[in-house]
């Protein structure tokens, strides 16, 4: 589960891209992770995770085996950020993600606070950190629209069952800058 987690946190350098290259750029290393991971998954669910590649099942989870992985919904979400919304927001949502997601992870586990569902209140706190952490650190909009976003990305991970929350969260917290934004 830690290698996992690690990979999140990885992915934290798409977001820093977004505030450091030119959007082509950025565009093309989302786009490039994107490629890479739905190659993985059409090998991994066509050929299954045998021989050389056994090792990747410490990163996959068994609901993961023949369906599409959270590092391809995770790339997707941040190609689409990267494409559609302006770099302090798309970079705001992929690095509340990339962070946030295992330290609702660590916070869940330390912290059982009330469950919903497979979530916890402790973990959504650990996302919510993350996310007001973020909001001080990083240009952009108003810290008051930063908090907001933080918080809708929050409930939507805490509440979401059904589609994967690697991407739903970053477009929930991108979406949330919308009104904003116009």
């Amino acid at each position: 589960m830690w290698l996992r987690k690690s990979i999140h946190i990885a992915s934290g350098i798409l977001g820093l891209a977004v505030l450091f290259l030119p959007k082509p750029a950025y565009f093309s290393l989302c786009a490039a992770a994107l490629v890479a991971s739905g190659i993985t998954d059409v090998i991994r669910m066509r050929a299954g995770l045998a021989g050389p590649l056994a090792w990747f099942r410490k990163v996959f989870k068994a609901r993961e085996e023949r369906r599409v992985s959270g590092a391809t919904a995770l790339a997707v979400s941040y190609t689409f950020m990267a494409g559609l919304f302006p770099p302090e927001v798309a970079a705001f949502a992929i690095l509340f993600m990339a962070l946030g997601d295992p330290a609702a992870s660590f916070f869940g586990k330390f912290i059982p606070i009330y469950r919903v569902r497979s979530k916890s209140i402790g973990g959504a706190l650990g996302f919510l950190l993350v996310g007001l952490g973020l909001s001080l650190a990083l240009p952009g909009p108003s810290l008051g629209i930063k908090i907001f976003a933080s918080v809708i990305g929050c409930l939507v991970e805490l509440f979401t069952e059904d589609i994967d929350d690697n991407f739903t969260v970053p477009i929930s917290v991108g979406l949330a800058f919308l009104p904003f934004l116009l």
